[in-house]
């Protein structure tokens, strides 16, 4: 029997923001909600495997909030070196999930990355190129599907 693989995600800026804005704030909107869920269930079980890429990273520090940095490494796992060549913004990221083998991105970018449109397009463009897809989905989504 094979072994299952590994569960492998990366995380958009923001959702490391929500989850501080969650935290530390006291916000209760859906997006800081299912952020600091999925990330608390991550901290506490160690799983999945979260990679981080060299935009996401830039941004965090580019926020220049202590938090932000502190919890985008404890998260981390690794920031791989084919998403280390990456440098450009948004849909660029979720490019580099592809490539990197990770199975979910997870933001709560709904106006471009988890809008519907735009995942078909990625997804159809993957199938297209014999990409591997990244599932885009929202925090709650990705917990659900985690931790199911």
């Amino acid at each position: 029997m094979a072994k299952p693989k590994a569960v492998v995600i990366v995380m958009d800026t923001n959702v490391y923001g929500w989850y501080l804005s969650y935290a530390l704030d006291g916000s209760r909107m859906p997006e800081a909600v299912n952020s600091f869920s999925l990330i608390s269930k991550i901290l506490e079980t160690k799983k999945p495997n979260v990679l981080g890429t060299e935009t996401v990273e830039r941004e965090i520090k580019e926020a220049g909030k202590p938090a932000l940095s502190e919890l985008f490494y404890s998260v981390v796992s690794g920031i791989k070196e084919k998403l280390r060549l990456v440098t450009a913004d948004d849909c660029e990221i979720v490019a580099a999930a592809a490539v990197s083998s990770a199975r979910i991105f997870v933001t709560e970018n709904r106006k471009t990355l988890n809008n519907p449109k735009i995942v078909s397009a990625i997804s159809k463009i993957n199938k297209e190129r014999k990409i591997s897809n990244v599932k885009i989905m929202d925090s709650k989504s990705a917990s659900g599907e985690i931790f199911a």
